[in-house]
């Protein structure tokens, strides 16, 4: 290929990209915009100025001013001037390069350091006459150039975005040291021989601070049915997080399509459905009660609320976690340790590890609820507001090990009306390969790697998951900062905890700049991950 059609090919690009990014902020179709016409003839005010000027920066790492903007003021004279700051950065000049000595650094500087866009985005044929199918040829030059080509990778233009975020905690909050007394002082009442050294190991091994309980761990219930309380719980927990979530956005709950749900809580009638009994969502409102993936549950959730605004883009959809872990001391660690303590010394190597994953569950688990609010790209909160971070879901992948499910679960317990976590000392060993079975395919899909990766929403599990997940993928202690302070105050949140740490990252000192990529990941039973990429 030749150095002048490498030139019009990539001069093309950004043309087309600058088309999409106007006529998405000016509401009207790309085909309307003409590429000599000045732009404010089409009723460009200052505030859809400064959003044009932060969509440059984010997709091309082009910063503009006002000045510039209005002096330039075509699509044509912007992506030449584009093209001109892009081809700076790029030492040698990529389109200067012999074919046989093109590296990566310099090729995809003047075309991959755009935002990865989908044939979708662009419109080829309406912008020159002469290349054919303008993705053909684009490829055609990465491909001379030895790169992967850009055909399967997502669009960012229609993507929803979570414009909200609201979490809910009881307001008992117990220090870990506190709860370790409560909990062998429950094991003394009941006769129960389990080495009080080793209790203190694993509450202390978990690096704790402290945990929220809506029940008490006391177990001073009476006759009353745990599971029952716990749902009680875990209902109001649920709905004052939705109402904080829809008066921080200005919304009743009319304004909402669906609301899907997750919790590890076996509740039938579910959640959500008691919450309506509450307030004034409609009867007619749409519900998906997601259960049986665990600690994975808020990420998979999140991922089918994005397919299903995908094909309603005018809807806004709230995805409410709540998690109730203080139902457990409520009398199903003491069976538990009972019952495997009566086995033990039949089969010591069978039911040692069951005892420690009792203890390591006591130790970890706490209460909490977050809700989300996620729109389609066509409701009117999709825009972003000046000094808003709104993320897009950019695209999801899940992945299941086979032949793993007694490895992470929950066990219903009928004789005393709760339920039993399971987490397998194996999980921290098998986790880091089986999230890099699913994290990498996801980012060469996108065009992306790990560098391109500036916030991972890890799901923490237990401190040996983090730093096992640290070591594989070689992050430094700041990547996963928010998973370790987040699990230090609060525990292991299951299903909601991920959602927790995106609010916090959201709302921390230090938030995402526009137009940089983060990692959402869970895992659960089965052995189950589940991944999203986001864009801030």
């Amino acid at each position: 290929m030749q150095l002048k059609s490498h030139k019009s090919l990539k001069l093309q690009l950004i043309k087309a990209i600058l088309l999409e990014i106007l006529a998405l902020e000016l509401d009207i179709s790309a085909e309307r915009l003409e590429s000599n016409k000045t732009l404010y003839s089409y009723g460009l005010d200052s505030l859809r100025v400064a959003k044009i000027i932060g969509e440059i920066d984010s997709n091309f790492q082009v910063k503009l001013s006002f000045e510039t903007f209005e002096e330039l003021n075509t699509v044509e004279s912007l992506a030449k001037f584009i093209s001109k700051e892009l081809a700076r950065d790029i030492q040698p000049d990529s389109e200067l390069v012999p074919t046989g000595e093109r590296t990566s650094s310099n090729v995809t500087q003047g075309v991959s350091r755009t935002t990865v866009v989908a044939d979708s985005q662009v419109s080829p044929n309406k912008t020159t006459k002469d290349t054919g199918n303008f993705w053909e040829q684009i490829n055609k030059f990465l491909k001379s150039a030895g790169q992967k080509p850009l055909n399967q990778v997502s669009s960012t233009k229609n993507a929803p975005k979570i414009v909200g975020i609201a979490s809910n905690f009881p307001v008992e909050y117990f220090e870990q040291r506190d709860l370790t007394s409560i909990f062998l002082d429950n094991l003394l009442s009941e006769n129960i021989d389990v080495d009080p050294e080793e209790v203190n190991r694993f509450f202390t091994n978990v690096t704790l601070k402290g945990r929220h309980f809506a029940l008490s761990p006391l177990n001073d219930l009476e006759n009353k049915e745990a599971l029952r309380e716990g749902i009680e719980a875990a209902v109001d927990l649920a709905e004052n997080a939705i109402d904080n979530l829809l008066q921080s956005k200005g919304l009743k709950p009319e304004d909402i399509s669906m609301v899907v749900e997750s919790s590890i809580l076996p509740a039938t009638p579910s959640i959500f459905s008691r919450v309506m009994s509450r307030s004034s969502f409609s009867s007619n409102i749409k519900r998906m009660s997601l259960y049986g993936v665990g600690c994975m549950n808020g990420v998979h959730g999140l991922s089918k609320i994005n397919d299903y605004l995908e094909g309603h883009p005018t809807e806004a959809v709230i995805l409410i976690s709540v998690e109730l872990a203080s139902v457990l001391w409520q009398g199903s660690f003491r069976q538990d340790l009972h019952q495997y303590l009566a086995k033990y010394s039949e089969h010591p190597e069978q039911y040692s590890s069951s005892i420690k994953m009792t203890l390591v569950t006591a130790a970890l688990f706490g209460d909490g609820a977050v809700a989300l609010l996620i729109v389609g790209s066509k409701h009117p909160l999709y825009k972003k507001s000046l000094g808003t971070i709104q993320p897009q879901i950019i695209d999801t992948r899940s992945n299941l090990i086979p032949n793993t499910s007694d490895l992470i679960g929950v066990d219903i317990l009928l004789k005393n009306s709760s339920f039993r976590a399971i987490v397998k000392p194996e999980v921290p060993d098998l986790l880091p390969d089986a999230i890099a079975q699913t994290i990498e395919p996801l980012l060469e899909k996108n065009n992306l790697s790990l560098k391109d990766i500036s916030h991972w929403i890890l799901h923490p599990g237990g401190p040996k998951i983090v730093r096992a997940i640290e070591e594989k993928f070689n992050l430094s202690e700041e990547a996963l900062s928010l998973s370790w302070l987040t699990l230090f105050e609060k525990g292991n949140l299951s299903s909601a905890h991920v959602l927790y740490i995106l609010e916090q990252l959201l709302s921390s000192s230090c938030p995402p700049n526009s137009g940089e990529f983060g990692l959402m990941i869970a895992m659960g039973p089965g052995l189950s991950q589940e991944a999203i990429l986001l864009k801030f």
